[in-house]
């Protein structure tokens, strides 16, 4: 590892950037050596641009931190040369021609890795300077597209910017000896350089080695620490933690190296190996890797470390700082720095107690020492209640006192305290987040600052209120300087709360009049002048009535209990239930609500059942908005025919669905009433806690029963429906997101990922499925098989990919590689297009959800994602089964809601026209069968008239009555037959039907029904036996019929075969059309089945 002896001039170093500030670069170097880049040093290039920003004089020091920020970002590695080597402070150069001093163009070779830096912007690309004399680079944009994405975060390249390049075309022999200027072929593909390793046939100088080459080594001796290796005529060591790449940590550009370990945190390691001159390696949980220097272990000497710390055994150590260039994480197993409270700055809470030394007394205040590495200051009003005396007169140093942590300022490294005795010993709730806060919680403050206006009362942390005159309930004329003086102690009560404008309201305990007042406004009204008493009030509790069925209110979650959330109402204070299914209208997000809310959240909610045990709420933004429409009922007693009602889906039973309304008022839909789709399965698409609109049709006597009927046709469809619902899904989806990175904390991995964000992925597993990838901050990522069109998938392959979905409560995401689709995002990122209204455009469908589907545009604005809406109704149940991933799509810009685009299906759409018949109930053609069944009667009517003069009952023999019953029971036999045959094509039917909903045949294709009532001229093939009239009309014709049962078998088995061909037929169509993706169409002539 890098020394100090080591750390010598002209030396070449990986470096990791750890901050920007006052115009330099701040860089950790091997072993935890710092250094620092001045601007000048990074490039010649680079220095021109600073020297003409200097020249506009305009905010030049603000443009050059800002420029450097992004050439540099915290977190990426860069080659740099040690300048100038100090014991405090090492000064480094990122120049190329600083770097590559000892580099000549005689020496470069195909396949070697030199470090450049972008020299000037052209149209068409980049210039590369090596600060090699005669040799430079050109770099064209296409080249540099997959080295953008993954570490400029598709931003272009910029003047200064550091670039590991590998040579692919070098100047011949011939080239190099004339002497002249000469380009050379390169290239900056991350996967292609890393995958690039030196073999000792190239023979390279020494000169022409630089950190970060992968070399072909051979091993010479292996000791217990180190290996001692050769790479052509050199001699190397690589130290035993390197022997195995699994045990190193993984590296994060642009983030941090370890999220989740922190400066302080005690960890428990499990020793790995011990180096006499180096250390300890320790294994620490989550698969982190650490090392205990010599000055971090228990003061043990060399001779004894290896009895001390055995391999496999454990020891309890504390974070003391990291080591990103070698990706360690440096711990100490010192018994005096893992057993003291607070190591660093970061690991003192506001409110903490904690027994300080007194160090010195300054005018300010007193300097006191927490311990060895912390220092503090108590201000001087916070030395004792008492503020008359000075600090002299009260504390004397050396003294140890108990005090209580203020405030921490991050920044300037200072811990602020207080000895006052109020508030060591108070017994008030310790707030310093708005989070903390609850109404009728008492604090205890402080005067912070006061002038002839107001004060304002601080409380720990950065919590403050500022309180105006008029709410202070001073004497005529007083000024707040008569009755308060900084630091005195205040005691005040929170009244309310206002969680969306982070704002509360307070009442100061200790004034004889209660005045509110928000955070950060001055409340507007005047406060007449009145008499003061001299005697305090005693405040009346006032016991405010639970809200009624239908009203808006407010709710705090106090727990989570087996199937609800139970919660206190606001203001009321009164208990209710939040059940699982009321959180959302929608099914999936009343799923992430219920795993993700906490306690004391607040809700707003709409009370839906009241009894004298139990309140019952909602949060069904469907039901708040029928209450502010007034179409609202709070008992059966209200009910009429004719309302069209919001209720929840209570059951569902074999003869209908049970609706619960507001008021627990029940009403049932029969089947024939819930749907006009024939081919709907009630208990499949229906479920208990789904929201639905329906239409009064019948109310019983007493009004205690009443029927409902939820066809969409009949309760009306309103056209603003699809609208109103990606509004609702987007709002829930923004408030579970910030819940979600509220509790997660430094885990949130989300914040710059969003819908149509380009980033780069690798897949770590496939199934049949599709394929499982991360990202490169560590977000985990699934692409379905519809999305992975052009690539051959398989383990550890790289590419690009496009955001398309993103689920907060598993932080991670769904992405599409088609290599079109991502192709169309890029352009439209370069050119930005408004969507154009009234105007057809042509889309494909990326993702279908249950309340919205993705879509991207194919014309007009190309590559643009917006969103379309499914349902046309809430009764719409089966609105996904008729969209299927990569289906092309007519659609018409609505509007932008924030960033997101909202399209619908234009009127040329087919698929337009089908939703719209969707709520229509097609009534049954029974005009053709009742003529048919006249025709008959008059038939029969007219032989009975012709027959009666003839035939007489007496004269009838036996004979022919025999032919006549042989006759009776062959009709009665063809009958029966007919009868079994409808019998087993319904049931054929019902068994296509089911294989269709269960998305057996096809799991993405949209339900495609065969209509088994058209058939071809000539053919019987009626398969519905629910209408009477058409059942006397078969019985009548088979009845006159000639046909032997032979024959009525034979055509029998025909038409089985017909119907099986044309469901098989069917089913090729759909699975033809699969082949109709983005880009790409598949044609075919003709099809025939034998």
């Amino acid at each position: 590892m890098l020394s100090k002896t080591s750390l010598t001039q002209d030396l070449l170093t990986y470096g990791y950037v750890t901050s920007v500030n006052h115009l330099k670069l701040k860089v950790v170097l091997p072993n935890g050596f710092t250094g620092s880049v001045d601007p000048v040093h990074i490039s010649d290039a680079y220095t021109a641009k600073l020297e003409n920003l200097v020249d506009s004089q305009n905010n030049e020091e603000q443009n050059m931190e800002n420029n450097l920020q992004s050439l540099f970002p915290v977190g990426s590695f860069i080659i740099c040369k040690v300048m100038n080597p100090s014991s405090n402070h090492v000064k480094l150069s990122l120049n190329p021609k600083d770097i590559n001093q000892n580099v000549f163009s005689s020496q470069i070779k195909l396949n070697m890795i030199l470090i450049g830096s972008v020299n000037s912007i052209e149209d068409h690309g980049y210039v590369i300077d090596f600060g090699i004399k005669n040799i430079s680079a050109f770099l064209n944009n296409k080249d540099t597209e997959e080295y953008i994405e993954i570490f400029n975060k598709g931003k272009p390249l910029q003047i200064g910017q550091q670039l590991r390049c590998l040579i692919v075309l070098a100047p011949s022999d011939k080239q190099k000896n004339k002497n002249e200027s000469r380009t050379v072929k390169i290239t900056i593909d991350p996967l292609t350089i890393d995958s690039t390793v030196m073999k000792p046939s190239m023979n390279l100088s020494y000169t022409c080695i630089q950190p970060g080459l992968k070399a072909e080594v051979k091993i010479v001796k292996a000791l217990n620490n180190s290996l001692n290796v050769t790479f052509q005529n050199y001699e190397g060591i690589i130290p035993s933690i390197y022997w195995d790449l699994n045990k190193r940590n993984k590296q994060f550009y642009y983030s941090d190296l370890f999220p989740k370990y922190k400066e302080g945190q005690n960890k428990t390691g499990i020793v790995q190996s011990v180096n006499n001159k180096i250390g300890i390696y320790l294994g620490l949980p989550k698969g982190i890797l650490g090392i205990a220097d010599l000055q971090g272990l228990s003061g043990k000497g060399s001779s004894s470390m290896e009895e001390a710390y055995t391999t496999g055994s454990e020891h309890k150590c504390r974070v003391i700082g990291f080591l990103p260039v070698e990706n360690l994480v440096r711990v100490s197993v010192k018994s005096i720095q893992t057993d003291t409270q607070f190591l660093t700055i970061t690991d003192v809470i506001p409110g903490d107690v904690v027994t300080c030394k007194v160090k010195n007394i300054i005018e300010k205040g007193v300097l006191v020492s927490i311990n060895e590495r912390l220092k503090g200051l108590i201000p001087k009003f916070h030395v004792d209640d008492d503020m008359t005396k000075s600090p002299e007169e009260i504390l004397g140093e050396g003294d140890n006192i108990k005090c209580r942590i203020l405030n921490i300022d991050l920044k300037s490294y200072r811990i602020f305290l207080t000895c006052k005795k109020s508030l060591v010993e108070s017994t008030c709730p310790i707030v310093f987040r708005f989070d903390q806060i609850k109404e009728e919680m008492l604090l205890q403050g402080y005067v912070k600052f006061l002038n002839d206006v107001g004060i304002q009362i601080a409380f720990y942390g950065d919590l403050t209120v500022w309180l105006p005159k008029k709410c202070l309930n001073l004497p005529p004329n007083a000024l707040p300087s008569a009755e308060y003086k900084i630091g005195q102690v205040v005691k005040c009560k929170v009244s309310k709360l206002i969680p969306e404008e982070d704002k509360f309201f307070i009442v100061i305990q200790d004034n004889t009049k209660n005045q509110k007042l928000p955070v950060d406004e001055v409340p507007a009204p005047e406060v007449q002048e009145k008499s003061i008493k001299t005697t305090q009030k005693v405040p009346v509790v006032v016991d405010i009535p639970a809200p009624e069925v239908g009203e808006l209110t407010k709710c705090i979650i106090h727990k989570k209990t087996a199937k609800s959330f139970s919660v206190y109402l606001i203001p009321s204070k009164k208990s209710a239930l939040i059940p699982k299914m009321h959180l959302s209208d929608s099914m999936e997000m009343c799923e992430m609500m219920w795993n993700n809310y906490q306690t004391n959240h607040i809700l707003d909610v709409i009370i839906f059942e009241k009894t004298h045990n139990f309140i019952v709420a909602s949060c069904k933004t469907s039901l708040m908005k029928a209450t502010k429409d007034k179409n609202f009922v709070s008992s059966v007693q209200d009910i009429e025919v004719g309302q069209v009602l919001v209720g929840v889906v209570q059951n569902v039973l074999d003869y209908g669905i049970f609706v619960e309304f507001p008021g627990h008022t029940m009403g049932l839909a029969r089947n024939k009433f819930i749907t006009a789709e024939d081919y709907i399965v009630t208990d499949y698409w229906f479920k208990s806690g789904m929201t639905v609109r329906a239409k009064v049709i019948e109310v019983k006597e007493n009004k205690e029963k009443f029927c409902v009927t939820l066809i969409m046709s009949d309760v009306g469809i309103d056209p603003t429906y699809g609208l109103k619902l990606l509004q609702t899904a987007f709002k829930e989806k923004e408030e579970i997101t910030k819940v979600l990175k509220h509790i997660k904390g430094q885990e949130w991995l989300l914040n710059n990922i969003t819908v149509g964000t380009i980033c780069f992925i690798k897949i770590t597993a496939v199934d049949k499925n599709g394929a499982h990838c991360q990202l490169e901050n560590g977000v985990k990522g699934f692409i379905t098989k519809h999305h992975t069109r052009g690539h051959d998938l398989k383990k550890g392959l790289r590419s690009n990919a496009i955001v398309i979905d993103v689920d907060p409560a598993s932080n991670s995401v769904e992405l599409c590689i088609s290599p079109q689709i991502i192709l169309d995002a890029k352009e439209l990122a370069l050119n930005s297009i408004p969507v154009p209204k009234n105007t057809q455009m042509e889309s494909i469908v990326l993702l279908i959800k249950a309340d919205l589907v993705l879509v991207m545009l194919t014309t007009k604005v190309k590559g643009q994602l917006a969103y379309l809406c499914p349902k046309i109704h809430e009764n719409d149940v089966t609105s996904c089964e008729r969209f299927y991933v990569n289906e092309k799509l007519k659609v018409e810009y609505v509007k932008n809601i924030g960033d997101k685009v909202v399209v619908q299906l234009h009127p040329s759409d087919v698929k337009a026209s089908q939703m719209k018949g969707l709520g229509t109930k097609k009534p049954k053609n029974t005009t053709k069968a009742v003529s048919d069944k006249e025709n008959v009667k008059k038939n029969k009517k007219a032989k009975s008239d012709k027959s009666k003069p003839v035939v007489n009952d007496s004269s009838t023999t036996k004979k022919e009555k025999k032919g006549k019953k042989r006759k009776a029971e062959e009709s009665n036999d063809v009958i029966v037959e007919k009868k079994k045959s409808k019998k087993k094509c319904k049931e054929m039917k019902k068994e296509d039907d089911e294989c269709e909903m269960n998305n057996e045949v096809l799991d993405v294709m949209p339900p495609v029904f065969f209509n088994w009532d058209e058939t071809p001229k000539g053919q019987n093939n009626k398969c519905d036996d629910d209408s009477e009239d058409e059942m006397s009309q078969d019985e009548a014709a088979c009845t006159n019929s000639k046909m032997s049962k032979a024959k009525l078998k034979e055509n029998q088995q025909k038409e089985e075969q017909r119907l099986y061909e044309c469901s098989l037929l069917s089913w090729l169509l759909m699975q033809l059309s699969l082949f109709h993706i983005y880009g790409e169409q598949v044609s075919f002539s003709c099809l025939a089945t034998s």
